[in-house]
């Protein structure tokens, strides 16, 4: 059991998972791509509004956060399959069978390109 999981190892992934750590909380971050970044693979201009950091491109701000990833406490999985989430119990269930309970869940928005909407992972319900 952990404290918390978080799904999505994007810019508020990483970010929450190093206040995590702080906060001596025992997380781990289920990311789906062999890659943690997210959406900053796909910025190629410069970003100056990122809590107080600047970085010439999306590649540059990715470096800033995941330079302390293998120092840091929290659990890191990539290329991970979520089959089911279940808000109520706490719960996740992953295609490879295994089963992860915690106290808290934090869902990392995913950006629809296309429609430039954000929305929750596809494998989540609007409601529970």
């Amino acid at each position: 059991m952990h404290d918390v999981i978080i799904i999505g190892a994007g810019p508020a992934g990483l970010s929450t998972a190093f206040w995590c750590d702080d906060l001596r909380l025992d997380t781990l971050v289920l990311e789906h791509a062999e890659q943690v970044g997210g959406q900053l693979h796909r910025v190629y201009n410069p970003i100056e509004n990122y809590l107080g950091l600047k970085a010439r491109n999306g590649q540059e701000l990715l470096e800033h956060f995941t330079k302390d990833v293998d120092s840091a406490d929290f659990d890191l999985w990539t290329q991970v399959d979520i089959e089911s989430v279940d808000l109520r119990a706490r719960r996740i269930s992953l295609r490879s069978g295994e089963d992860l309970q915690s106290i808290a869940i934090v869902i990392e928005p995913e950006l629809d390109q296309e429609n430039w909407e954000c929305r929750a992972r596809k494998s989540l319900s609007a409601r529970e």
